[in-house]
Protein backbone atom coordinates (compact mmCIF):
# COMPACT_ATOMS: atom_id res chain seq x y z
CA UNK A 1 0.00 0.00 0.00
CA UNK A 2 2.49 2.49 0.92
CA UNK A 3 4.08 2.06 -2.56
CA UNK A 4 0.51 3.29 -3.95
CA UNK A 5 0.00 6.21 -1.31
CA UNK A 6 3.73 7.44 -2.05
CA UNK A 7 3.92 7.02 -6.02
CA UNK A 8 0.52 8.39 -6.57
CA UNK A 9 -0.46 10.65 -4.54
CA UNK A 10 2.32 12.53 -3.97
CA UNK A 11 2.04 13.24 -7.44
CA UNK A 12 -1.71 14.11 -7.72
CA UNK A 13 -1.60 16.28 -4.14
CA UNK A 14 1.17 16.88 -2.04
CA UNK A 15 -1.00 17.42 0.99
CA UNK A 16 -1.45 13.68 1.01
CA UNK A 17 1.49 13.27 2.40
CA UNK A 18 0.14 14.02 6.20
CA UNK A 19 -1.41 10.72 7.40
CA UNK A 20 -4.65 12.23 8.98
CA UNK A 21 -5.46 13.88 5.71
CA UNK A 22 -6.98 10.36 3.71
CA UNK A 23 -9.68 10.60 6.80
CA UNK A 24 -10.13 13.87 6.86
CA UNK A 25 -10.56 14.43 2.57
CA UNK A 26 -12.30 11.49 -0.25
CA UNK A 27 -8.71 11.98 -1.72
CA UNK A 28 -8.43 11.19 -5.33
CA UNK A 29 -4.89 10.19 -6.92
CA UNK A 30 -3.85 8.62 -10.14
CA UNK A 31 -0.74 6.71 -10.21
CA UNK A 32 1.11 5.74 -13.22
CA UNK A 33 1.31 2.25 -14.65
CA UNK A 34 4.48 1.79 -13.63
CA UNK A 35 3.88 2.53 -10.05
CA UNK A 36 0.97 -0.02 -10.25
CA UNK A 37 2.82 -2.74 -11.93
CA UNK A 38 5.63 -2.30 -9.21
CA UNK A 39 3.18 -2.20 -6.97
CA UNK A 40 1.68 -5.35 -7.99
CA UNK A 41 5.12 -6.95 -8.20
CA UNK A 42 5.64 -6.50 -4.40
CA UNK A 43 2.14 -7.95 -3.79
CA UNK A 44 2.85 -10.57 -5.70
CA UNK A 45 6.16 -11.76 -4.48
CA UNK A 46 4.61 -11.07 -1.00
CA UNK A 47 1.94 -13.99 -1.77
CA UNK A 48 4.37 -16.66 -3.30
CA UNK A 49 5.93 -16.48 -0.39
CA UNK A 50 3.89 -16.84 2.25
CA UNK A 51 3.69 -19.50 4.56
CA UNK A 52 0.37 -21.11 4.37
CA UNK A 53 -3.14 -19.44 3.53
CA UNK A 54 -2.77 -15.91 2.26
CA UNK A 55 -5.78 -14.21 3.71
CA UNK A 56 -8.98 -12.72 1.67
CA UNK A 57 -8.13 -9.02 1.78
CA UNK A 58 -4.76 -10.06 0.05
CA UNK A 59 -6.22 -11.07 -2.80
CA UNK A 60 -8.60 -8.65 -2.82
CA UNK A 61 -6.28 -5.62 -2.98
CA UNK A 62 -4.02 -7.81 -5.22
CA UNK A 63 -7.20 -8.26 -7.66
CA UNK A 64 -8.31 -4.70 -7.06
CA UNK A 65 -5.35 -3.46 -8.76
CA UNK A 66 -4.23 -6.27 -11.32
CA UNK A 67 -7.40 -4.79 -13.70
CA UNK A 68 -5.66 -1.40 -13.88
CA UNK A 69 -2.06 -2.24 -14.50
CA UNK A 70 -2.02 -1.38 -17.95
CA UNK A 71 -4.02 1.91 -18.22
CA UNK A 72 -4.66 5.42 -16.72
CA UNK A 73 -6.99 5.09 -13.86
CA UNK A 74 -7.99 7.33 -10.82
CA UNK A 75 -8.49 5.72 -7.54
CA UNK A 76 -9.87 7.35 -3.96
CA UNK A 77 -8.78 6.55 -0.71
CA UNK A 78 -10.71 7.06 2.35
CA UNK A 79 -9.83 5.57 5.66
CA UNK A 80 -12.58 5.31 8.57
CA UNK A 81 -12.54 3.39 11.95
CA UNK A 82 -14.99 0.72 12.60
CA UNK A 83 -17.55 0.62 15.70
CA UNK A 84 -14.37 -1.18 17.73
CA UNK A 85 -11.93 1.57 16.61
CA UNK A 86 -9.83 -0.49 14.13
CA UNK A 87 -9.03 1.68 10.76
CA UNK A 88 -10.46 0.54 7.63
CA UNK A 89 -9.41 1.49 4.42
CA UNK A 90 -11.93 2.64 1.46
CA UNK A 91 -10.71 1.84 -2.25
CA UNK A 92 -12.53 2.99 -5.50
CA UNK A 93 -11.46 3.12 -9.06
CA UNK A 94 -13.23 4.64 -12.11
CA UNK A 95 -11.80 2.14 -15.09
CA UNK A 96 -10.43 -1.52 -15.71
CA UNK A 97 -8.13 -2.78 -18.21
CA UNK A 98 -9.65 -5.13 -20.85
CA UNK A 99 -6.11 -5.65 -22.24
CA UNK A 100 -6.65 -9.81 -21.37
CA UNK A 101 -9.94 -9.63 -23.23
CA UNK A 102 -8.84 -11.26 -26.92
CA UNK A 103 -12.16 -10.23 -29.00
CA UNK A 104 -13.23 -6.75 -31.18
CA UNK A 105 -16.42 -5.72 -29.34
CA UNK A 106 -17.47 -5.89 -25.91
CA UNK A 107 -21.55 -5.89 -25.11
CA UNK A 108 -22.34 -4.49 -21.96
CA UNK A 109 -26.14 -5.82 -20.87
CA UNK A 110 -27.58 -3.03 -18.46
CA UNK A 111 -31.51 -3.71 -17.88
CA UNK A 112 -31.61 -0.60 -15.88
CA UNK A 113 -29.26 1.62 -17.33
CA UNK A 114 -31.51 4.42 -17.40
CA UNK A 115 -31.27 4.55 -13.73
CA UNK A 116 -27.47 4.49 -13.43
CA UNK A 117 -25.61 6.94 -11.80
CA UNK A 118 -22.39 5.80 -14.16
CA UNK A 119 -21.54 8.50 -16.72
CA UNK A 120 -21.45 6.80 -20.18
CA UNK A 121 -18.41 7.92 -22.77
CA UNK A 122 -20.23 10.01 -25.54
CA UNK A 123 -19.08 7.53 -27.99
CA UNK A 124 -20.26 4.66 -26.44
CA UNK A 125 -23.17 3.28 -28.60
CA UNK A 126 -26.46 2.70 -26.70
CA UNK A 127 -28.56 -0.22 -28.15
CA UNK A 128 -32.68 -0.80 -27.33
CA UNK A 129 -34.19 -3.82 -26.63
CA UNK A 130 -36.77 -3.36 -28.86
CA UNK A 131 -38.10 -6.63 -29.17
CA UNK A 132 -38.80 -6.55 -25.62
CA UNK A 133 -42.55 -6.13 -24.75
CA UNK A 134 -42.81 -3.37 -22.11
CA UNK A 135 -45.15 -5.24 -19.30
CA UNK A 136 -44.73 -2.63 -16.39
CA UNK A 137 -48.49 -2.42 -16.99
CA UNK A 138 -48.37 -5.52 -14.38
CA UNK A 139 -47.02 -3.94 -11.32
CA UNK A 140 -49.02 -2.67 -8.76
CA UNK A 141 -47.70 -0.48 -6.51
CA UNK A 142 -48.74 0.22 -2.64
CA UNK A 143 -46.30 2.84 -1.73
CA UNK A 144 -45.72 4.28 1.73
CA UNK A 145 -43.58 7.37 2.70
CA UNK A 146 -40.40 6.37 3.84
CA UNK A 147 -36.83 6.22 3.93
CA UNK A 148 -35.20 3.10 3.03
CA UNK A 149 -31.91 3.57 5.11
CA UNK A 150 -30.90 1.06 7.80
CA UNK A 151 -31.61 3.31 10.48
CA UNK A 152 -35.18 3.12 9.51
CA UNK A 153 -35.64 -0.60 8.78
CA UNK A 154 -37.44 -0.98 11.85
CA UNK A 155 -40.30 1.43 11.30
CA UNK A 156 -40.61 0.24 7.90
CA UNK A 157 -41.39 -3.00 9.00
CA UNK A 158 -43.58 -1.67 11.19
CA UNK A 159 -45.59 0.36 8.24
CA UNK A 160 -45.16 -2.68 6.11
CA UNK A 161 -47.10 -4.98 8.57
CA UNK A 162 -49.58 -2.38 9.05
CA UNK A 163 -50.50 -1.77 5.40
CA UNK A 164 -50.78 -6.27 4.62
CA UNK A 165 -53.12 -5.45 7.00
CA UNK A 166 -55.65 -2.55 5.79
CA UNK A 167 -54.92 -4.67 2.63
CA UNK A 168 -56.35 -8.68 2.94
CA UNK A 169 -56.35 -8.92 -1.06
CA UNK A 170 -52.66 -9.46 -0.09
CA UNK A 171 -53.34 -12.23 1.17
CA UNK A 172 -54.51 -14.23 -1.58
CA UNK A 173 -50.94 -14.25 -2.91
CA UNK A 174 -48.90 -17.95 -1.80
CA UNK A 175 -45.65 -17.03 -3.29
CA UNK A 176 -43.84 -14.11 -1.82
CA UNK A 177 -40.74 -12.47 -2.18
CA UNK A 178 -39.12 -10.33 0.65
CA UNK A 179 -36.05 -8.76 0.04
CA UNK A 180 -33.86 -7.74 2.97
CA UNK A 181 -30.43 -6.30 3.56
CA UNK A 182 -26.99 -8.42 4.33
CA UNK A 183 -27.40 -7.80 8.14
CA UNK A 184 -30.55 -9.38 8.13
CA UNK A 185 -29.94 -12.75 7.30
CA UNK A 186 -33.02 -14.91 6.69
CA UNK A 187 -35.11 -12.60 7.75
CA UNK A 188 -36.64 -14.82 10.69
CA UNK A 189 -37.79 -12.11 13.10
CA UNK A 190 -39.22 -9.65 10.34
CA UNK A 191 -41.33 -13.14 8.50
CA UNK A 192 -42.77 -13.25 12.25
CA UNK A 193 -43.85 -9.81 12.45
CA UNK A 194 -44.94 -9.98 8.29
CA UNK A 195 -46.98 -13.28 9.29
CA UNK A 196 -50.45 -12.37 10.25
CA UNK A 197 -50.92 -10.16 7.30
CA UNK A 198 -49.58 -12.86 4.78
CA UNK A 199 -51.48 -16.25 3.33
CA UNK A 200 -51.58 -18.68 6.05
CA UNK A 201 -49.59 -21.45 3.64
CA UNK A 202 -47.25 -18.41 2.55
CA UNK A 203 -44.03 -19.54 0.47
CA UNK A 204 -41.53 -16.49 1.80
CA UNK A 205 -38.19 -16.62 -0.30
CA UNK A 206 -35.75 -14.38 0.50
CA UNK A 207 -33.85 -12.67 -1.10
CA UNK A 208 -30.70 -10.18 0.34
CA UNK A 209 -29.02 -7.19 -1.35
CA UNK A 210 -25.51 -8.32 -3.29
CA UNK A 211 -27.83 -11.60 -4.75
CA UNK A 212 -30.86 -9.03 -5.96
CA UNK A 213 -29.10 -9.19 -10.00
CA UNK A 214 -29.48 -11.45 -12.07
CA UNK A 215 -31.05 -14.39 -10.21
CA UNK A 216 -34.27 -16.29 -11.50
CA UNK A 217 -34.98 -18.17 -8.52
CA UNK A 218 -38.27 -15.86 -7.25
CA UNK A 219 -39.51 -15.55 -11.04
CA UNK A 220 -42.87 -17.25 -9.35
CA UNK A 221 -43.37 -14.84 -6.58
CA UNK A 222 -46.38 -12.32 -7.44
CA UNK A 223 -46.22 -10.68 -4.04
CA UNK A 224 -42.68 -8.27 -3.89
CA UNK A 225 -42.45 -6.75 -0.32
CA UNK A 226 -38.89 -4.27 -1.01
CA UNK A 227 -40.30 -1.75 1.99
CA UNK A 228 -37.61 -4.02 4.83
CA UNK A 229 -34.83 -3.55 2.69
CA UNK A 230 -32.26 -0.73 3.08
CA UNK A 231 -31.14 -0.04 0.13
CA UNK A 232 -28.65 2.91 1.28
CA UNK A 233 -24.94 2.14 1.77
CA UNK A 234 -22.87 4.81 3.45
CA UNK A 235 -22.70 8.29 3.12
CA UNK A 236 -19.44 7.48 2.39
CA UNK A 237 -19.46 5.31 -0.62
CA UNK A 238 -22.06 8.56 -2.11
CA UNK A 239 -19.11 10.67 -1.35
CA UNK A 240 -16.24 8.53 -2.97
CA UNK A 241 -17.97 7.84 -5.78
CA UNK A 242 -19.20 11.88 -6.30
CA UNK A 243 -15.57 12.46 -5.81
CA UNK A 244 -14.44 10.06 -8.96
CA UNK A 245 -16.92 11.54 -11.29
CA UNK A 246 -15.51 15.23 -10.80
CA UNK A 247 -11.99 13.45 -10.71
CA UNK A 248 -11.27 15.79 -7.90
CA UNK A 249 -10.41 15.12 -3.50
CA UNK A 250 -13.95 16.50 -1.83
CA UNK A 251 -12.83 17.67 2.03
CA UNK A 252 -15.18 15.73 4.37
CA UNK A 253 -16.41 18.49 5.85
CA UNK A 254 -18.22 19.31 2.23
CA UNK A 255 -20.38 16.12 3.29
CA UNK A 256 -20.52 16.10 7.18
CA UNK A 257 -20.78 19.04 10.04
CA UNK A 258 -19.45 19.61 13.02
CA UNK A 259 -20.98 17.05 14.84
CA UNK A 260 -20.02 14.18 12.36
CA UNK A 261 -23.44 13.70 11.23
CA UNK A 262 -24.13 14.11 7.42
CA UNK A 263 -25.41 17.62 6.28
CA UNK A 264 -29.66 16.91 5.57
CA UNK A 265 -32.62 18.91 5.56
CA UNK A 266 -35.74 18.12 5.46
CA UNK A 267 -34.56 14.16 4.69
CA UNK A 268 -32.83 15.55 1.71
CA UNK A 269 -28.43 15.62 1.52
CA UNK A 270 -27.21 19.61 1.53
CA UNK A 271 -25.26 18.20 -1.49
CA UNK A 272 -27.19 17.67 -4.61
CA UNK A 273 -24.85 15.48 -6.29
CA UNK A 274 -25.15 13.75 -3.09
CA UNK A 275 -28.80 12.78 -3.43
CA UNK A 276 -28.63 12.40 -6.88
CA UNK A 277 -26.18 9.21 -6.18
CA UNK A 278 -28.03 7.67 -3.63
CA UNK A 279 -31.43 8.38 -5.27
CA UNK A 280 -30.24 7.00 -8.40
CA UNK A 281 -28.48 3.60 -6.95
CA UNK A 282 -30.95 2.93 -4.64
CA UNK A 283 -33.98 3.19 -7.65
CA UNK A 284 -31.55 0.91 -9.72
CA UNK A 285 -31.33 -1.67 -6.83
CA UNK A 286 -35.32 -1.53 -6.57
CA UNK A 287 -36.15 -1.74 -9.93
CA UNK A 288 -33.51 -4.87 -10.45
CA UNK A 289 -35.08 -6.09 -7.10
CA UNK A 290 -39.17 -6.03 -8.35
CA UNK A 291 -38.06 -7.74 -11.38
CA UNK A 292 -36.50 -10.84 -9.79
CA UNK A 293 -40.48 -11.84 -9.44
CA UNK A 294 -43.22 -13.16 -11.83
CA UNK A 295 -43.06 -9.97 -14.02
CA UNK A 296 -40.58 -11.73 -15.39
CA UNK A 297 -42.59 -14.13 -16.98
CA UNK A 298 -45.39 -11.71 -18.01
CA UNK A 299 -47.72 -12.06 -14.67
CA UNK A 300 -49.39 -9.52 -12.34
CA UNK A 301 -47.17 -8.59 -9.30
CA UNK A 302 -48.15 -6.57 -6.07
CA UNK A 303 -45.18 -4.51 -5.02
CA UNK A 304 -44.76 -2.92 -1.43
CA UNK A 305 -42.27 -0.03 -1.70
CA UNK A 306 -40.94 2.52 0.72
CA UNK A 307 -39.90 6.04 -1.34
CA UNK A 308 -39.04 9.27 0.54
CA UNK A 309 -39.90 11.59 -1.78
CA UNK A 310 -42.45 11.90 -4.48
CA UNK A 311 -39.53 12.64 -7.34
CA UNK A 312 -38.48 8.88 -6.68
CA UNK A 313 -41.83 7.60 -8.11
CA UNK A 314 -41.72 10.54 -10.58
CA UNK A 315 -38.13 8.81 -11.81
CA UNK A 316 -39.41 5.17 -11.53
CA UNK A 317 -42.34 6.56 -14.11
CA UNK A 318 -40.11 8.31 -16.67
CA UNK A 319 -37.71 5.34 -17.04
CA UNK A 320 -38.59 1.66 -16.05
CA UNK A 321 -42.32 1.39 -15.01
CA UNK A 322 -44.44 4.14 -16.98
CA UNK A 323 -47.37 1.93 -16.73
CA UNK A 324 -47.66 0.81 -13.08
CA UNK A 325 -50.97 1.12 -11.46
CA UNK A 326 -50.75 2.64 -7.80
CA UNK A 327 -53.23 0.92 -5.14
CA UNK A 328 -52.44 2.62 -2.09
CA UNK A 329 -50.70 5.70 -0.70
CA UNK A 330 -49.50 6.05 2.64
CA UNK A 331 -47.56 8.16 5.52
CA UNK A 332 -46.95 6.01 8.59
CA UNK A 333 -47.44 8.40 11.80
CA UNK A 334 -47.32 7.83 15.54
CA UNK A 335 -47.36 4.07 14.59
CA UNK A 336 -50.24 4.74 12.14
CA UNK A 337 -51.06 4.65 8.81
CA UNK A 338 -52.19 7.93 7.35
CA UNK A 339 -53.54 8.17 3.72
CA UNK A 340 -50.66 10.17 1.15
CA UNK A 341 -53.13 12.55 -1.28
CA UNK A 342 -49.58 14.06 -2.77
CA UNK A 343 -48.85 10.72 -4.14
CA UNK A 344 -52.27 9.53 -4.93
CA UNK A 345 -52.91 13.71 -6.71
CA UNK A 346 -49.38 13.11 -8.78
CA UNK A 347 -50.46 9.43 -10.15
CA UNK A 348 -54.32 11.12 -10.52
CA UNK A 349 -52.33 14.06 -13.17
CA UNK A 350 -50.20 11.68 -14.50
CA UNK A 351 -53.36 9.93 -15.81
CA UNK A 352 -54.72 12.97 -17.66
CA UNK A 353 -54.65 12.53 -21.40
CA UNK A 354 -52.05 14.46 -23.86
CA UNK A 355 -53.32 17.96 -24.36
CA UNK A 356 -55.69 18.15 -21.81
CA UNK A 357 -55.10 20.98 -19.39
CA UNK A 358 -55.67 22.13 -15.54
CA UNK A 359 -55.73 25.04 -13.92
CA UNK A 360 -52.21 25.69 -12.31
CA UNK A 361 -54.70 26.41 -8.85
CA UNK A 362 -56.59 22.90 -9.29
CA UNK A 363 -53.02 21.38 -9.25
CA UNK A 364 -52.08 22.55 -5.77
CA UNK A 365 -55.08 21.18 -4.70
CA UNK A 366 -55.17 18.17 -6.09
CA UNK A 367 -51.76 17.34 -4.44
CA UNK A 368 -53.12 18.15 -0.94
CA UNK A 369 -52.41 21.91 -0.36
CA UNK A 370 -55.46 23.47 0.03
CA UNK A 371 -55.45 26.83 0.85
CA UNK A 372 -55.81 30.17 -1.03
CA UNK A 373 -52.25 30.97 -1.79
CA UNK A 374 -51.24 27.12 -2.06
CA UNK A 375 -49.81 27.10 -5.87
CA UNK A 376 -47.86 30.38 -5.24
CA UNK A 377 -46.39 29.04 -1.76
CA UNK A 378 -45.43 25.60 -3.41
CA UNK A 379 -44.62 26.64 -7.77
CA UNK A 380 -41.36 25.88 -7.16
CA UNK A 381 -41.43 22.11 -5.89
CA UNK A 382 -44.54 21.19 -7.88
CA UNK A 383 -43.03 22.42 -11.04
CA UNK A 384 -39.89 19.97 -9.82
CA UNK A 385 -42.37 17.63 -9.87
CA UNK A 386 -44.63 18.25 -12.91
CA UNK A 387 -42.45 19.59 -15.46
CA UNK A 388 -40.86 16.52 -17.47
CA UNK A 389 -44.72 15.44 -17.28
CA UNK A 390 -46.70 19.03 -18.55
CA UNK A 391 -45.96 22.10 -20.58
CA UNK A 392 -46.82 25.37 -18.24
CA UNK A 393 -48.54 27.78 -19.77
CA UNK A 394 -49.49 31.31 -18.18
CA UNK A 395 -52.22 30.29 -15.95
CA UNK A 396 -52.24 26.23 -16.37
CA UNK A 397 -50.51 23.08 -16.88
CA UNK A 398 -50.85 20.97 -20.22
CA UNK A 399 -50.00 17.42 -20.40
CA UNK A 400 -47.58 16.54 -22.84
Amino acid sequence: MERYVEGGIKKYDPALNNPTYCGNHYAVFSPDTKTVKDGLSDIGMAISSAMGSVPEHVWSFYFFFRSARDIKTEFILHETQDQTGVPRLHLKKNRIGLSEIKSSKLWILNASAALSPATYPDSMKIHRCVDLQPNSHRVNLYVIEANPMRSKVEDNVKATKALLKAHPELKDHEKVLLTLSKQDGEGTDIIKKLKSGLHKDADIKVINRGRLKGTNEASDRTLVILSCMSVFTTVDNCAMELALDNGRTIPRTTIYNNLGAPKMHRGYFEVPDIQEIYACSALDELYQALYRSAIRIDQDVDVVIAIPHLEWLSALHRTVLPDFALQAAYRFKDEKLEDNPLVWGFCDLLEMDEGESIKKPDVAEKLGFNWKTAWKDNKDKILFWLEPFFEVRNRELVRK
